[in-house]
């Protein structure tokens, strides 16, 4: 997904969530203004890296699970999987029957809780060229995937803290339960809509150096694949 697309996407998630609060609101007076300025936090997880040399390339090439092309061996492979969880507290002004509601907290956690897997086939053990060569590869993968989650960490830090400190909260509603559930999906959307244009992104750097290129400039370091 191209720069510009992906700054549309966050762009426009943002504005439907920016949109929320008058979306939401239900007929009365006013609500005052919210006690205390909501909280927002977006944590990054990081479990680090593990080296696996246990696999040869027949079993690296399983893993993959698809033909890489260009008539390549799979000799080294990067897996890792990103989660997002995401805690909305919602809390209430209540005058009998009716209620202002806003997103007091907003806690988002994303990264890697399992460490990223970097297979290197174990028949180019530590000190060889092609150990050498495979594991620089890999770990430009691993790279990528830590400067997306620290990316998608800050774009999700600024686009809650604006949406949360918008001018439209609270809301008045006369279904608490309802608010409740419409401002947490509302801001699990917000951050799923993003994780989803910055996986994109992510996937097409991985997919701009698993080129022909690169894998020829790779074997042409060392003899003897």
């Amino acid at each position: 997904m191209a720069p510009r697309v992906v700054a549309a996407a966050f762009a426009a998630a943002l504005t439907i969530l920016a949109a929320l609060p008058s979306a939401l609101a239900q007929g009365g007076a006013a609500c005052p203004p919210i006690p205390h300025p909501p909280v927002v936090r977006v944590d990054a997880v990081n479990a680090g890296v593990v080296y696996d040399l246990s696999q040869d390339a027949r079993a690296i090439s399983a893993l993959f699970g698809r033909d890489p092309g260009f008539n390549m061996t799979v000799r080294g492979l990067t897996k890792a999987e990103m989660g997002v969880e995401v805690r909305a507290t919602v809390s209430f002004m209540s005058n009998g029957q009716t209620h202002c509601a806003w997103p007091s907290r907003v806690e988002v956690v994303v990264g890697f809780s399992t460490p990223q897997r970097v297979y290197v086939d174990r028949n180019f053990p530590p000190g060889t060229c092609q150990h050498a060569a495979v594991r620089e590869h890999e770990d430009m993968h691993v790279r990528i995937n830590l400067e997306g989650l620290h990316r998608l960490a800050e774009i999700l830090r600024d686009g809650l803290t604006r949406a949360v400190s918008d001018r439209g909260y609270p809301i008045r509603t006369h279904d608490r339960e309802w608010a409740r559930r419409a401002i947490g999906e509302a801001m699990s959307g917000y951050v799923m809509a993003v994780a989803a244009a910055e996986g994109a992104q992510r996937d097409a750097r991985h997919a701009a150096i698993d080129t022909p290129e690169s894998y020829r400039a790779m074997s042409a370091r060392c003899l003897g694949w």
